[in-house]
């Protein structure tokens, strides 16, 4: 069985096996697309309806219209030490048919001018398949027409993987002029189908925008700012008003590939000097250092910030109110609060227990 601890990379998620499966599977692929590169001209498209690979089995399918056919490929010369490879389905459609049907809906296509139609030859499935709005009025004549054909239609769903925006803690966010960084994903317990995005309080503006990493731009519009306060702790508080944005409990850190999420588990970790302490923000992305001090302040203009807690790692401008942590597995965090100050060998905190005994926001967490 997989553990599901270890599928980090975005291709062991997608086989549903092990980071360290990952070359196992790679080396299986490419074996079989070399299989498959010489299989190809074998395969008369009259008899065949294609092929599909499937690295997770160490299978090419064959789909097969015409089965006298099989044992030419299997007595084939060059198939010899491949034919373990191969399993034989038998379908209706072969290829010369299936690019008939598609040309045929082409036709109906230019015929009834449907609107926002995605289709292609699914060799899997032995059919076209079409993605279109069936309930789309202007659509209705060409569906009618192509049902002769009898393609796959399938209804197409608002694209909402590519419409919503995914914050992490850490990730860059702007004002009218000002960036900053998102600190952690919050709730309280009189609103609880709120969400609120905490950050510095010294970074307030009126609303706020998404400025990913490495850019200045702004895109997905956040929300307006509730609450700010630079006395007696920094701290803001953005409602996450806008519907298209996803707020998750995890720390930015796709510096990496291996662990480019850091998974929020806990908060408020005992904390003594000389421990590790990260941080995460817009300019200078994931950082670490030693713990320095608590309890400490910072004086400015119009107050005081009291009980921060200071650490050597580095900060700089836009880092503030990014998220600020200790490991306790390589992809598992503690949250300990926001960037707050920095100076050039120091930087100041805000901690999650000040900032609720004056907001009530507690961190959401995996």
């Amino acid at each position: 069985m997989v553990d599901t601890a270890d599928l980090n990379e975005p291709l062991a998620k997608f086989w549903k096996i092990n980071d360290d499966e990952i070359p196992k599977y790679l080396d299986i692929e490419n074996k079989l697309i070399d299989a498959n590169k010489k299989l190809i001209p074998l395969l008369n498209s009259s008899s065949f309806g294609g092929t599909f690979i499937n690295a997770k089995t160490s299978t090419i399918h064959i789909f097969t219209v015409d089965d006298s056919k099989i044992l030419d490929i299997l007595f084939a010369p060059d198939m010899q030490s491949y034919i373990d490879y191969f399993t034989f389905d038998t379908v209706l459609n072969s290829l010369d048919k299936l690019n008939i049907l598609f040309n045929q809906i082409i036709e109906s296509a230019k015929q009834f001018k449907p609107l926002n139609v995605l289709m292609f030859i699914d060799v899997e499935i032995n059919n076209v398949t079409l993605y279109l709005n069936t309930d789309l009025r202007v659509n209705i004549p060409f569906i009618n027409d192509i049902k002769k054909y009898k393609p796959n239609i399938q209804k197409r769903e608002p694209r909402t993987a590519a419409i919503n925006d995914v914050i992490l803690s850490g990730e860059g966010i702007i004002g009218y002029n000002k960036s900053c960084s998102a600190g952690y994903w919050a709730k309280t317990i009189r609103k609880p189908n709120d969400d609120y995005l905490v950050t510095a309080g010294h970074c307030v503006q009126d609303f706020f925008f998404i400025s990913p990493w490495n850019t200045k731009n702004k895109t997905e519009f956040i929300g307006p700012v509730l609450h700010h306060s630079t006395d007696p702790y920094d701290f803001a508080v953005i409602n996450i008003t806008n519907q298209d944005i996803i707020p998750r409990a995890v720390i930015r850190n796709t510096d990496v590939s291996e662990y480019a999420g850091l998974i929020i588990k806990r908060f408020n970790p005992t904390i003594n000097s000389g421990v590790h302490i990260c941080k995460s923000g817009h300019t200078t992305h994931l950082t670490c250092g030693y713990t320095r001090g608590f309890n400490g302040i910072y004086i400015h203009e119009k107050g005081t910030v009291k009980n921060l807690l200071f650490s050597d790692g580095i900060t700089m401008r836009g880092d503030s109110g990014g998220a600020v942590f200790r490991y306790f597995q390589l992809n598992m965090v503690s949250l300990i609060g926001v960037v707050s100050v920095g100076a050039k060998g120091v930087s100041g905190f805000t901690l999650v227990e000040d900032i609720y005994s004056q907001s009530g926001l507690i961190p959401v967490v995996n």
